[in-house]
């Protein structure tokens, strides 16, 4: 199971590069949104792959001196080692009764679990063997005992689960299903219910996906949101449950802990939004690990995340950070209002290009000392 779920989603990663032209006639339904389920928050297709992989070998054949992963023929011959067979090309697809010409899928319900994997089959019974052989491959004592349910052939595997029925393939990873939910999981793709192909919201990004593009993406952004505060709150619950286990001496000490860190999240957090102007707009986590996503007020992102005081960075922080401003000298005057420390007063300097580009800057720093950049141009 390990070993096909992670030589189809390398496959899958391939595919997600290739695209074909700038068409702009909106996408057919792929069949594949009609049986995802309407609650998925994500999905990504591929369609066409055969096609999909030589165009993408025509692209990569020039960059693979600079990185091997670029070299589509290596990476087969590595996937080739590993399960018999060259996924990488059109007729390793059909090897093993994978549809070349299909539109196969990755989706989830939210973003903490794994994905679920729909492949496309051209020949199921082709793609069943196969998979036999190459679990037995790897565990000898492997039998297989397929169980039916309402028309699903369904074995079990690692822990995951792999549906069979028609002419549809659906890979359940292990991190991919909930408690007690595989038949429902699987049934929800291969019967009835609300499907995402009915989903306005899929419906409306189905408009601006281009007809011959090999691969595109689709997010719920509203079930992504929901799915974030959900955590959110049970984390929250875990926490509180945690705190009322302590002896009261350590839950003291906690709760005042907990108090100094909100206080500073909500001292550095403000300063960003009063100083720049920015608008709060997703937040998610609890101190001392909350993020949140700032509004810069054109629908760009700026991106906070608290630090952990008693954990070292091993990665390393940002020292510098650029932000574009209409009027530098009085996005300064706000950060300086706000209580921030100006390093460097509004100036116009010259790029060092040809021809040189005038540019106004400020310099002050942010609430844990990294020096924050105003940038004001008319020319980039």
């Amino acid at each position: 199971m390990r070993t096909v779920r992670s030589n189809y989603v390398g496959l899958c990663l391939f595919l997600m590069l290739v695209f074909a032209g700038s068409s702009t006639t909106a996408a057919p339904v792929p069949e594949a949104a009609k049986r995802i389920p309407a609650d998925a928050v994500y999905a990504v297709f591929f369609s066409n792959p055969g096609e999909a992989l030589a165009n993408l070998d025509s692209v990569l054949v020039r960059f693979k001196s600079l990185s091997p992963e670029m070299d589509l023929a290596r990476a087969g011959q590595q996937i080739e080692r590993e399960i018999g067979v060259n996924l990488l090309t059109r007729a390793g697809l059909e090897a093993v009764g994978i549809d070349p010409a299909g539109t196969s899928a990755i989706y989830g319900p939210d973003m903490v679990k794994g994905p679920v994997v729909a492949i496309a089959l051209k020949d199921a019974n082709l793609t069943k063997q196969k998979f036999i052989a190459l679990v037995q491959q790897k565990e000898p004592n492997f039998k297989p005992q397929p169980k039916m349910k309402a028309g699903v052939e369904i074995y079990e595997i690692d822990g995951g689960y792999i549906g069979f029925s028609g002419s549809w393939c659906l890979l359940l990873p292990p991190e991919s299903i909930r408690k007690n939910s595989k038949d429902k999981a699987l049934m929800a793709f291969f019967k009835g219910g609300r499907k995402l192909a009915a989903a306005p919201a899929f419906k409306r990004s189905l408009k601006e996906m281009p007809a011959e593009a090999h691969a595109w993406v689709y997010f719920d952004m509203k079930g992504l949101m929901a799915g974030w505060m959900q955590a959110r709150q049970g984390a929250m619950k875990e926490v509180g449950k945690y705190v009322k286990s302590l002896p009261p001496d350590r839950r003291k000490k906690v709760m005042a802990d907990l108090k100094k860190e909100l206080a500073h999240e909500k001292k550095a957090f403000s300063k960003w939004k009063q100083a720049l102007g920015f608008v709060e707009n997703v937040s998610w986590g609890i101190a001392p690990k909350r993020i949140v996503l700032l509004d810069t007020g054109d629908g760009n992102y700026f991106e906070i995340s608290q630090a952990d005081p008693d954990l070292v960075n091993e990665e390393g922080v940002f020292r510098h950070l650029a932000l574009r401003a209409d009027d530098c000298a009085s996005a300064l005057e706000r950060a300086r209002e706000a209580g921030a420390e100006v390093t460097v007063e509004t100036r116009d300097v010259n790029l060092q290009t040809e021809p040189p580009i005038p540019i106004r800057i400020a310099f002050f720093k942010g609430p844990d000392g990294e020096l924050i950049e105003l940038f004001q141009n008319e020319h980039t």
